[in-house]
């Protein structure tokens, strides 16, 4: 049991952030992985993905690159709502973003389905 002087250490609190970095990063892998196998299985696409994925496959470039550059747009338009309220930190979302965009990139590219064909012969 922590009392309350460790409780406010400097240790205890950078093995606290520590703790939330890892489980925020292990949820944005989760999420890019989500993301790739509803496409790839042709499941269909969250509302946020919409975009970014038709277009993909308009431009012909890849879903991850698309993801960023959307994110980023939010993330200013964002920036132009709040204005005076925009803090700093707010741009840690551009961090985030990279980061889901990296691994949409990195899961589309070494993950293969290679007949859709079964799955509709499943499901229809």
């Amino acid at each position: 049991m922590i009392n309350l002087r460790e409780k406010n250490s400097p240790k205890v609190r950078i093995n606290y952030m520590a703790r939330r970095i890892v489980v925020y990063c292990l949820g944005i892998v989760i999420l890019a992985l989500g993301i790739t196998l509803n496409t790839k299985a042709a499941l269909g696409v969250s509302p946020i993905i919409s975009i970014p994925y038709a277009l993909s496959k308009i431009n012909n470039l890849e879903l991850g690159t698309i993801t960023f550059v959307i994110y980023c747009v939010f993330i200013f338009i964002q920036l132009l709502l709040l204005r005076k309220d925009f803090k700093l930190r707010m741009l840690l979302q551009v961090v985030a973003s990279f980061l889901t965009s990296l691994f949409i990139s990195i899961f589309n590219r070494y993950i293969f389905i290679y007949n859709n064909i079964y799955i509709y012969h499943f499901c229809f």
